[in-house]
């Protein structure tokens, strides 16, 4: 059985869909397992279902991750190899025929499908994880009673960490991003370099303040937009970014706790043979505990790397739609095309603009109109911004604890 899930988790992400195998057929194979669990059934499809689930998470988990480092790395120069390449191009390919099947869909369905896959995603997500839950109480917990008196706090703190989850989702789920209205009251000033004066959002016809942005996904322009976040189909503005963060830390606590309660409940069996051969070759419990020790080890580094990514943008003073856009402008300097212009120029009196050549001359920033000609170069003084980290000032960062506040407690 582990080996048909090795081939077709191999044969899934050969096809470019890794992830994909692993969503599509784990949750298959887990509704098949949970069916059997609640009705009692122990014959022989018990006995090929349960090995199968567990072999699919390990190896469709690797072939993801697999995947995904295929496409990151496999057009880098350093790294490209004809082997490597025709991986990624298959892998791309099988994205490409998925992106047609969903326009397909879309096509046919009443008022678009794309309403049903954004809350599919998070429905998906506290389905899984209502499961789980479920299973580790029919699974882990009687390996954990006779390791935790009946009165110790732990079983105070996994009710605790189940009810934060929930909670934390409906909060960050149905809270308001901070959707600009016509009485919006901008709070940031412009600082004419990746926010300018003037600028008009066409769909929602509002004059859009600095830091903000139109979501596409949601129809809105929210302010201090951060990201739109699928896991919990809501924007993440300058009003919900504390319950995004709360609901980041209610994951991290429950991934984290979940991996030390069933690492304890694994470790304090015998296990002459080895850890793997106690998981793989011995009871039920001991493989769905297993499986919970691989997905919380792993879901809660990325949770960790997730949340520490966050901390490092508050402590930079950007969001993560400023931190792309000061990507872009780095980009320029890296380029050698960014020049800072004295006097200002353009109808905005623009201090900072593009070089696009000797007989272009310079365009803005804003809308890449040509504001220095060359005919006027003589006019004007022309400094080449050569670094982001000097030149370049951030009038958003005020310092790590402003930050925070700011965009915790505004």
């Amino acid at each position: 059985m582990c080996c048909l899930a090795l081939v077709g988790c191999v044969a899934m992400a050969w096809l470019g869909s890794g992830i994909v195998a692993w969503l599509v057929f784990t949750v298959v194979v887990w509704l098949v397992y949970a069916a059997a669990i609640m009705l009692g059934y122990n014959g022989l499809l018990w006995r090929l279902i349960a090995p199968m689930l567990f072999w699919l998470v390990v190896v469709s988990l690797l072939g993801a991750v697999t995947s995904a480092i295929v496409v990151t790395v496999g057009d880098v120069p350093a790294f490209r190899t004809p082997w490597l390449t025709r991986w990624r191009q298959h892998i791309l390919h099988g994205v490409d025929r998925i992106g047609l099947a969903y326009r397909w869909l879309d096509l046919r369905c009443p008022g678009g499908i794309d309403v049903y896959v954004r809350w599919s995603i998070p429905s998906g997500y506290i389905g899984v994880v209502t499961f789980c839950f479920c299973l580790f109480v029919i699974r882990t917990v009687p390996l954990l009673t006779p390791l935790i008196p009946g009165t110790s706090w732990h079983w105070y703190a996994i009710v605790a960490s189940m009810a934060a989850v929930y909670a934390a989702t409906a909060v960050a789920m149905l809270s308001d991003p901070g959707i600009i209205d016509d009485k919006h009251v901008a709070k940031y000033p412009n600082n004419n370099l990746i926010f300018f004066d003037g600028r008009v959002c066409h769909t929602c016809d509002v004059v859009k303040p600095a830091r903000s942005k139109h979501c596409r996904v949601c129809g809105h322009c929210i302010a201090v937009y951060d990201h739109h976040c699928h896991w919990i189909n809501n924007c993440v503005g300058g009003n919900n970014y504390r319950w995004f963060l709360v609901w980041l830390l209610a994951n991290q606590n429950f991934l984290t706790y979940g991996f030390y309660l069933c690492a304890r409940a694994l470790i304090a069996q015998p296990h002459p043979d080895g850890y793997w051969r106690l998981i793989v070759g011995t009871t039920e419990r001991n493989k769905v505990t297993g499986m919970f020790v691989i997905l919380c080890g792993t879901f809660s580094v990325v949770s960790a790397a997730f949340f520490l990514l966050h901390l490092r943008y508050i402590y930079l003073g950007v969001t993560t739609n400023e931190a792309d856009k000061w990507g872009d402008i780095e980009w320029l300097v890296r380029l050698g095309l960014l020049y800072r212009v004295t006097p200002g120029v353009g109808r905005l009196g623009e201090r900072y603009v593009e070089y696009i050549g000797a007989d272009t001359g310079f365009i803005s920033l804003n809308d890449e109109q040509v504001v220095v000609a060359p005919h006027q170069f003589s006019g004007v003084h022309l400094e080449k911004v050569t670094s982001v980290e000097t030149q370049l000032v951030n009038i958003y960062d005020r310092g790590f604890w402003h930050n925070l506040r700011e965009r915790v407690w505004q």
